[in-house]
């Protein structure tokens, strides 16, 4: 719930409509015309294809609205009834209100979580999560990866502090400066930067330019907690591991304060081991990790039940998922793809295989998006990545050629996944691999599962 100041302390309003008098102390927000309560405000959001102005009349259930300003808008509002807002910038307007919130959610104790990275973010949101529901720890947490300049805010209206104890949020940045914008409106005493990869390349042509983003996130948390917040520090990255404060701790396949042993689907540092038979590849199971320690940092009482919980979680919703379909186990990861974690996954996949000496395994993958002028080169190498395995290949997409013309082995190449004749071309194997960017919606290929 959001406090009614919150709204109306905003400095670019421009028009007031109504009997402010009438307003309740708290709100929560809506944008959608269709499921608005009598408790919300519906903030009215100009898309590209409708503007939700022009469904406020048609809603019976509120009576706030907040819009943006223009002459025919403000002589509409003086005619419709409850209060209505008029401010000079929805985005503006959004960012304000976040950070209200999000400080007034801080000040009453509620603690925020922060995660970003280049890969494994979302896996570890949801592992976070998970670990927090399984402790009955009320929480909120970043819906799929809602993690944008709309999605973070989104996220913090939905914290209600009189309730939640955690907030989970996602941080994620497709241009220079996001990150640092949304660090600047939430309030995150503890944290995570999981990696830093090649992703959206557009906007970041280097990793170093990926790295100044993504530890926008250390720094905030850093001058939050006066240079003490807990954060943890991938030792193993190259740009990561020079980060350093009193309350950071270090992880890693070398030498950390949590020094990560992988064996047997299983993961050891100290005196704690965590143990998951349904994660793929190391690298989960050292998101897993992560996920436990940052939650354990909360609640260190709660270690044994966590210990326990972690041979539980599951991955879903396409994302490093285990399936079955037509008598085939599918490891899908449909839900996003760029270099770095194309080729983690891979080989998480090919060391599983290996060591349950499967022999009859097929890999399936198609674009990788977002890459700028790098585009070709990525594929390209992919391309020579996959062929040190000597695993047959169906490859969708864009950039089949590419791939085609740079990969040594047998290959299947399509500009859509509508062109394979999917139950023909997998009868032959009992183990697939499938991952891509989310555009390609490798998904659909099992949708008869």
């Amino acid at each position: 719930m959001i406090l009614k100041e919150a709204f109306l302390n905003y400095p670019g309003i421009v028009n007031i409509f109504g009997d402010q008098s009438s307003l309740n102390d708290t709100y929560t927000v809506s944008t959608d015309s269709r499921k608005v309560n009598p408790s919300d405000c519906f903030i009215a959001i100009k898309g590209e294809k409708f503007d939700a102005f022009d469904f406020i009349k048609e809603i019976k259930t509120s009576s706030f609205y907040i819009f943006e300003s223009s002459d025919e808008k403000n002589e509409t509002a003086k005619n419709l009834p409850g209060v209505l807002i008029s401010v000079d910038s929805i985005s503006k307007f959004i960012f304000h209100l976040c950070e209200k919130h999000a400080k007034d959610c801080f000040e009453k104790g509620v603690k925020t979580i922060a995660i970003s990275g280049s890969n494994g973010k979302t896996t570890t949101k949801e592992m976070v999560k998970f670990f927090l529901d399984s402790i009955s720890i009320p929480n909120i947490a970043t819906l799929k990866n809602d993690n944008n300049h709309f999605g973070v805010p989104f996220t913090v209206f939905r914290i209600n502090p009189s309730k939640h104890k955690v907030a989970v949020i996602e941080y994620g940045s497709n241009h220079p400066g996001e990150i640092e914008d949304l660090c600047n409106i939430t309030y995150p005493e503890s944290g995570i930067t999981t990696n830093i990869g090649f992703t959206h390349m557009e906007f970041f042509p280097e990793l170093e330019d990926v790295f100044k983003e993504e530890s926008r996130i250390f720094h905030r948390i850093y001058g939050l907690a006066n240079g003490e917040g807990f954060f943890l520090i991938n030792n193993d990255d190259d740009y990561l591991k020079d980060l350093s404060s009193k309350g950071a701790k270090t992880f890693g396949l070398k030498k950390s304060d949590f020094h990560y042993q992988i064996s047997d689907q299983e993961i050891h540092f100290g005196e704690i081991t965590l143990k998951n038979k349904k994660l793929l590849g190391d690298y989960n199971l050292i998101n897993l990790a992560n996920a436990f320690n940052l939650t354990l940092n909360l609640f260190p009482e709660k270690q044994n039940e966590l210990i326990n919980a972690a041979s539980l979680f599951e991955s879903k919703n396409n994302r490093s998922q285990w399936i079955s379909w037509n008598n085939k186990e599918v490891f899908l990861d449909a839900y996003n793809a760029n270099p770095s974690s194309m080729k983690v996954a891979i080989r998480g996949y090919v060391n599983y295989i290996n060591s349950k000496n499967e022999t009859n395994s097929c890999i399936i993958i198609g674009d990788m998006n977002e890459l700028g002028e790098k585009s070709e080169f990525f594929h390209e190498d992919l391309a020579k990545f996959v062929s040190k395995f000597d695993l047959p290949v169906i490859y969708i997409g864009r950039f089949r050629k590419t791939f085609s013309d740079h990969f040594k082995g047998k290959l299947l190449a399509e500009e859509n996944i509508n062109q394979v004749n999917w139950d023909k071309e997998l009868s032959l194997y009992d183990h697939v691999f499938a991952k891509a960017s989310r555009s390609l919606q490798l998904e659909k290929i099992f949708d008869n599962n």
